[in-house]
């Protein structure tokens, strides 16, 4: 030990600024593994990191250490030692290791809000949910709301046609306009610094077409994560009545979307909803794009999508066909690589007998929610099996529909821990994966209730908005 320790640290400090994971990989495992085995002490291994971090030419080496010791040694790390983690990655948020950075935090736990890491775990422990301050700024209806995990900011958007950033303070930092269209579905690519939006016409009877807009990260002078976003363009859809849904997909291969599409078929008289993916260039062509891949075999239309919560070259679409389909961006095949529960049109077991309305994931842990009124929890591996239509837990939540769920990612647990908040037609709750505790949550002082379209969990509690038109905090506390 007291010879290869020494050595690992001499070579990797030859190492060039941008060497390649690839590069690195014997002596970042070897260092990982004598890390795991005890034979660097956790504390000094730690220590090593954060000198890699801390300086630019450097960095490139820290941040692959950390995530192979994010893969091995996770339970190794202290509380204190996470804390001391998580201020240092500040170094290195967002831009270039923002795809890296992002899955060690997650492994690691560092992206759970402390109390709720603390609440989960015990099953019998009571919890409450209490609101805090509702933030004003939107005019009507918000549909959408993302975490920005590089700068630690949310971002809304609203039928009013506005996108406003947030500090997690509820402090609005910046308000942009998209013009004649308003966003019903948005999510963010970290490691390309892109914002996709479904865009929608403010007007329905204008003659405006269904489009999906496309930001950018503005350039930051310092190299740390811009608040700021540029509209880089939109990629027009002519065709399509209405873009349901986008995902961000296959951060490993490319800038990739995944979109929820109603199609137009003039000469059919009818409409055909079709899953498509998108490759955007890196330079413009946007107007021009057309999608990749088309998947044709829903049969209503695509309501929801997500991410599979280790592979995102897998994702999950929801429908009010009744089904869920997983696809994967990688094969040749236009087809879904499994499906969950039978479609209304076919025979065999049905696992919501009413739209789908979300979908969530963490892990191999998949959960989704509908018009039912069900909240069900799914082990992701078992669809390896084919067509799955037995959920792994049914949590009862409340008897009306559910619109929108948010679960919070737990390391290591499949289908058995986490916290799921679950917005309905007449109440927002917590449910508690490992014993089915649900909580509803208090009101803003002063309010009735109106329902959240969406929800998100973030290091300062959990944040929602909807039909109330203001952004509203929550915090999850034991009783």
């Amino acid at each position: 030990r007291r010879q290869l320790t020494p050595l690992l640290l001499k070579q990797l400090m030859k190492s060039f600024p941008d060497s390649s994971y690839e590069a690195l990989r014997p002596l970042v495992e070897s260092f990982a593994v004598l890390v795991k085995h005890d034979l660097v002490q956790t504390q000094g291994a730690l220590k090593t990191i954060l000198v890699f971090l801390s300086k630019p030419d450097k960095r490139a080496v820290g941040v692959h250490l950390l995530v192979q010791t994010a893969l091995q040694c996770e339970d190794k790390l202290s509380q204190s030692d996470l804390g001391e983690l998580k201020k240092d990655l500040s170094l290195v948020s967002g831009g270039k290791y923002a795809q890296e950075v992002g899955f060690a935090k997650r492994k690691l736990g560092l992206l759970c809000p402390p109390n709720i890491r603390q609440l989960s775990p015990p099953a019998n422990r009571p919890f409450k949910v209490t609101a805090g301050k509702a933030c004003q700024c939107h005019t009507e209806q918000v549909f959408t709301v993302l975490y920005d995990e590089a700068t630690e900011k949310l971002i809304t958007t609203s039928r009013d046609g506005s996108m406003v950033t947030w500090s997690l303070d509820g402090a609005v930092e910046e308000k942009m306009s998209l013009g004649k269209h308003y966003c019903c579905s948005a999510d963010l690519n970290y490691k390309f610094n892109t914002m996709a939006l479904c865009g929608i016409a403010r007007d329905p009877q204008a003659n405006i077409d269904a489009c999906v807009f496309v930001f950018k990260r503005k350039d930051s002078p310092s190299g740390s994560p811009s608040l700021q976003w540029d509209n880089v363009g939109s990629v027009p859809r002519p065709q399509s009545k209405i873009v349901t849904a986008v995902k961000c997909i296959g951060h490993d291969s490319g800038n990739t979307l995944a979109t929820g599409e109603q199609l137009l078929v003039p000469t059919m008289g009818s409409k055909k909803d079709i899953v498509c993916i998108y490759d955007l260039p890196e330079g413009g062509g946007l107007e021009r794009l057309q999608p990749s891949t088309v998947y044709h075999e829903h049969e209503e239309i695509i309501t929801c999508l997500a991410t599979h919560g280790l592979d995102s070259n897998l994702f999950f679409s929801g429908s009010k066909d009744l089904s869920i389909r997983l696809w994967d961006k990688r094969l040749p095949s236009r087809s879904a690589a499994s499906i969950i529960g039978n479609s209304k049109k076919s025979s065999g077991a049905k696992v919501h007998s009413q739209m789908i309305t979300c979908l969530s994931t963490f892990e191999h842990t998949l959960v989704s929610a509908g018009l039912d009124n069900q909240l069900l929890v799914w082990d992701v591996r078992m669809l390896a099996q084919g067509n799955v239509a037995s959920s792994v837990r049914q949590l009862n939540v409340d008897r009306e529909a559910i619109l929108k769920i948010n679960a919070l990612y737990m390391p290591g647990q499949v289908a058995s821990a986490g916290l799921i908040a679950v917005s309905t037609v007449r109440a927002l709750f917590v449910a508690r994966i490992s014993d089915g505790a649900v909580v509803k949550a208090d009101l803003p002082q002063g309010r009735n209730f109106q329902a959240y379209h969406d929800i998100k969990w973030t290091p300062k509690g959990m944040w929602a908005a909807g039909e109330g038109r203001t952004l509203d905090h929550f915090a999850v506390e034991v009783s």
